[in-house]
């Protein structure tokens, strides 16, 4: 998790276009570890949105600036939000939910480069590239149960990506795995060295514009057709819920103290 200094929304999230149609998304919060809050996932979700409307674009890669990929929730984004309506509060969940809902049907193919750290919704962003690669020292966690919450939104790519009983252990334990643990559980695709992002993803790149763009947007459909990896409503509706009641209980708020805090959370023996 991260927190700190606020950063305006329309700096939040940058986008480029190059000549080739690679379009950009570039997360733009160092000062707070690329953190999210409402304004951050809103923003990621138009910008994915964006892209997949704008028929230059062939290729959405994600990436982000600073020494870490994501950390997760904003944590003093999440400690306010204990204080809003359950109505405001379902709002968040509702968002969040959408946000990796867009990520995860994505027509277009999505590549994700890491970073650093990715953590909490970090991991549930690369879960749901077509491809990912990560930096060979980076770092990952899926951390909500830590701190009394769930990590809801992220399930439906998550269980695609590594499979019920790598996301039992991962998201039960919240215990840190590097990158080479990612890439056998089948997170990420390619382990680089550092610096090497951008030598690393050409290849791909290569490879994604030599196919036929009609025939990437039929085959990933299919693919969510076939392996039934696309949110329902019902699903949703159960995720958005849970996941806002939870944020909101008295296990969540000390949670969050004890993160703020630096100390083991009272339900520890």
């Amino acid at each position: 998790m991260g927190g700190g200094k606020a950063i305006m929304a329309e700096q939040m999230v940058l986008l480029a276009i190059d000549a080739r149609g690679i379009g950009t998304i570039t997360i733009n919060g160092p000062e707070v570890r690329n953190a999210y809050t409402a304004e951050l996932l809103e923003a990621l979700g138009q910008a994915v949105e964006t892209f997949v409307d704008d028929q230059q674009v062939r290729i959405i890669q994600i990436r982000s600036n600073g020494k870490v990929f994501q950390a997760g929730a904003d944590i003093n984004w999440l400690k306010a939000n204990s204080s809003n309506s359950p109505e405001v509060n379902r709002s968040i969940s509702e968002l969040t939910t959408n946000t990796f809902k867009i990520l995860n049907e994505c027509s277009k193919p999505l590549v994700v480069l890491v970073q650093g750290g990715c953590f909490g919704g970090g991991v549930g962003i690369a879960a749901a590239a077509d491809i990912v690669i990560s930096e060979e020292n980076a770092k990952f966690a899926i951390t909500e149960v830590r701190w009394g919450l769930v990590a809801g939104p992220i399930f439906t790519q998550l269980v695609s990506a590594i499979g019920p009983q790598n996301t039992r252990r991962f998201s039960l334990t919240a215990e840190f795995f590097d990158a080479n643990r990612a890439l056998e559980i089948g997170l990420i695709h390619h382990v680089c060295p550092v610096g090497g992002l951008d030598k690393a993803v050409l290849p791909v790149f290569e490879l994604l514009l030599k196919a036929g763009p009609n025939a990437l947007r039929a085959t990933k459909q299919l693919i969510f057709d076939a392996t039934g990896t696309s949110l329902d409503e019902k699903t949703a509706h159960w995720i958005i819920n849970k996941n806002a009641s939870q944020r909101q209980s008295s296990e969540a708020l000390e949670g969050l103290a004890s993160f703020l805090e630096r100390r083991v959370p009272s339900w520890y023996p």
